[in-house]
Protein backbone atom coordinates (compact mmCIF):
# COMPACT_ATOMS: atom_id res chain seq x y z
CA UNK A 1 0.00 0.00 0.00
CA UNK A 2 1.44 3.48 -0.91
CA UNK A 3 -0.02 6.89 -0.02
CA UNK A 4 -0.65 9.72 -2.25
CA UNK A 5 -1.34 13.17 -0.67
CA UNK A 6 -2.63 16.17 -1.57
CA UNK A 7 -3.33 19.63 0.24
CA UNK A 8 -6.30 22.14 -0.47
CA UNK A 9 -6.52 25.07 1.73
CA UNK A 10 -8.21 28.49 0.99
CA UNK A 11 -10.26 29.77 -2.24
CA UNK A 12 -7.74 29.40 -4.98
CA UNK A 13 -8.82 25.83 -5.95
CA UNK A 14 -12.23 24.40 -5.48
CA UNK A 15 -13.17 20.51 -4.14
CA UNK A 16 -13.34 19.88 -8.28
CA UNK A 17 -9.35 19.85 -8.19
CA UNK A 18 -8.89 17.17 -5.59
CA UNK A 19 -11.43 15.34 -7.27
CA UNK A 20 -9.69 15.45 -10.37
CA UNK A 21 -6.70 14.33 -9.07
CA UNK A 22 -8.13 11.23 -7.59
CA UNK A 23 -9.89 10.20 -10.16
CA UNK A 24 -6.38 10.25 -12.62
CA UNK A 25 -4.82 9.12 -9.83
CA UNK A 26 -6.91 5.82 -9.55
CA UNK A 27 -6.88 6.07 -13.53
CA UNK A 28 -3.30 5.67 -13.41
CA UNK A 29 -1.53 4.00 -10.23
CA UNK A 30 -2.69 0.05 -10.68
CA UNK A 31 -0.93 -0.86 -7.16
CA UNK A 32 -3.46 -0.47 -4.01
CA UNK A 33 -3.09 3.59 -2.50
CA UNK A 34 -4.79 5.69 -0.15
CA UNK A 35 -5.56 9.20 -1.74
CA UNK A 36 -5.20 11.72 1.43
CA UNK A 37 -6.05 15.47 0.83
CA UNK A 38 -5.05 17.55 3.60
CA UNK A 39 -7.76 20.66 4.24
CA UNK A 40 -9.43 23.16 5.59
CA UNK A 41 -12.72 22.54 3.89
CA UNK A 42 -13.47 19.11 3.03
CA UNK A 43 -17.18 19.39 1.28
CA UNK A 44 -17.56 18.29 -2.26
CA UNK A 45 -14.85 16.09 -2.24
CA UNK A 46 -15.66 12.55 -3.72
CA UNK A 47 -15.65 9.46 -2.26
CA UNK A 48 -12.59 7.55 -1.81
CA UNK A 49 -10.79 10.98 -0.78
CA UNK A 50 -9.83 10.67 2.48
CA UNK A 51 -10.18 14.47 4.09
CA UNK A 52 -7.39 14.94 7.07
CA UNK A 53 -7.54 18.61 8.62
CA UNK A 54 -4.20 21.03 7.42
CA UNK A 55 -1.29 20.12 9.81
CA UNK A 56 -0.70 23.08 12.13
CA UNK A 57 2.03 25.23 10.29
CA UNK A 58 2.77 29.04 10.68
CA UNK A 59 3.98 30.33 6.96
CA UNK A 60 6.31 32.71 7.24
CA UNK A 61 5.94 33.61 3.67
CA UNK A 62 2.09 34.55 3.99
CA UNK A 63 -0.56 32.46 2.70
CA UNK A 64 0.01 32.18 -0.25
CA UNK A 65 3.65 31.31 -0.78
CA UNK A 66 3.04 27.35 -0.88
CA UNK A 67 5.63 26.53 2.06
CA UNK A 68 2.61 24.72 4.19
CA UNK A 69 3.25 21.54 1.96
CA UNK A 70 6.78 21.15 3.89
CA UNK A 71 4.55 20.04 6.69
CA UNK A 72 3.97 16.91 5.30
CA UNK A 73 7.67 15.59 6.49
CA UNK A 74 6.08 15.82 10.15
CA UNK A 75 6.48 12.50 12.27
CA UNK A 76 3.87 11.39 12.42
CA UNK A 77 2.12 12.21 9.70
CA UNK A 78 -1.39 10.91 10.17
CA UNK A 79 -1.44 7.35 10.39
CA UNK A 80 1.03 7.36 7.16
CA UNK A 81 3.91 4.67 6.72
CA UNK A 82 5.72 3.74 3.72
CA UNK A 83 6.43 5.41 0.60
CA UNK A 84 3.94 8.94 -0.09
CA UNK A 85 3.68 11.08 -3.06
CA UNK A 86 2.98 14.14 -3.36
CA UNK A 87 1.25 15.86 -5.67
CA UNK A 88 0.29 19.67 -6.48
CA UNK A 89 -3.53 20.18 -7.39
CA UNK A 90 -3.04 21.55 -10.50
CA UNK A 91 -1.09 18.59 -12.12
CA UNK A 92 -1.80 16.61 -15.16
CA UNK A 93 -1.60 12.97 -15.00
CA UNK A 94 -1.48 11.51 -18.64
CA UNK A 95 0.54 7.86 -17.96
CA UNK A 96 1.01 5.63 -15.22
CA UNK A 97 2.64 6.77 -12.02
CA UNK A 98 3.50 3.33 -10.69
CA UNK A 99 7.49 4.09 -11.77
CA UNK A 100 6.89 6.95 -9.36
CA UNK A 101 6.90 4.59 -6.55
CA UNK A 102 9.30 1.96 -8.38
CA UNK A 103 12.56 4.45 -8.47
CA UNK A 104 15.20 3.49 -6.10
CA UNK A 105 15.85 6.58 -3.47
CA UNK A 106 14.71 7.50 0.11
CA UNK A 107 13.69 11.05 -1.11
CA UNK A 108 12.91 12.01 -4.74
CA UNK A 109 11.27 15.10 -6.60
CA UNK A 110 10.76 16.11 -9.94
CA UNK A 111 13.07 18.45 -12.37
CA UNK A 112 12.54 21.96 -12.33
CA UNK A 113 12.26 22.26 -16.58
CA UNK A 114 11.60 26.01 -15.94
CA UNK A 115 15.18 26.13 -14.62
CA UNK A 116 16.94 23.18 -14.95
CA UNK A 117 20.01 24.80 -13.81
CA UNK A 118 18.81 25.09 -10.20
CA UNK A 119 19.15 21.75 -7.92
CA UNK A 120 16.13 21.90 -5.83
CA UNK A 121 14.11 20.56 -8.07
CA UNK A 122 10.08 21.77 -8.69
CA UNK A 123 7.93 20.65 -5.53
CA UNK A 124 4.69 19.99 -7.38
CA UNK A 125 5.59 16.00 -7.34
CA UNK A 126 8.11 14.28 -4.35
CA UNK A 127 8.50 11.45 -3.03
CA UNK A 128 9.55 10.29 0.48
CA UNK A 129 8.70 7.98 3.26
CA UNK A 130 6.38 9.33 5.70
CA UNK A 131 7.88 10.38 9.04
CA UNK A 132 11.28 10.08 7.96
CA UNK A 133 12.32 13.85 7.66
CA UNK A 134 11.25 15.39 10.20
CA UNK A 135 14.28 17.28 10.61
CA UNK A 136 12.95 19.26 7.35
CA UNK A 137 10.55 20.89 8.85
CA UNK A 138 12.27 22.39 12.19
CA UNK A 139 14.79 23.61 10.37
CA UNK A 140 12.35 25.14 7.41
CA UNK A 141 10.74 26.52 10.98
CA UNK A 142 13.81 27.51 12.73
CA UNK A 143 15.91 29.32 9.81
CA UNK A 144 14.82 32.62 7.76
CA UNK A 145 12.96 32.59 4.57
CA UNK A 146 16.02 33.57 2.52
CA UNK A 147 17.36 30.32 0.43
CA UNK A 148 15.34 28.35 2.32
CA UNK A 149 14.95 25.91 -0.74
CA UNK A 150 18.54 25.66 -1.26
CA UNK A 151 18.98 25.21 2.59
CA UNK A 152 16.69 22.15 2.56
CA UNK A 153 18.29 20.60 -0.81
CA UNK A 154 21.40 20.76 1.19
CA UNK A 155 19.40 18.78 4.21
CA UNK A 156 18.32 16.55 2.00
CA UNK A 157 21.23 15.51 0.19
CA UNK A 158 22.66 12.35 -0.62
CA UNK A 159 19.61 11.59 -1.62
CA UNK A 160 18.85 10.94 -5.44
CA UNK A 161 16.99 13.66 -8.04
CA UNK A 162 15.02 11.72 -10.64
CA UNK A 163 14.60 13.54 -13.75
CA UNK A 164 13.82 10.67 -15.97
CA UNK A 165 10.03 9.39 -15.50
CA UNK A 166 8.79 12.69 -13.56
CA UNK A 167 8.38 15.35 -16.31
Amino acid sequence: MVNVICMRWGTKFGPEYPNRLHTMVSRHLKRPHRFICMTDDARGMSAGIEARPLPDFDDLGGPERGWRKISTFRRPLFDLVGATLFLDLDIVIVDSIDPLFDHPGEFLIIKDWVQPWRPTGNSSVYRFEAGAHPELLDRFQGEAMDGITTKITRHVHPAPWVAQHWG
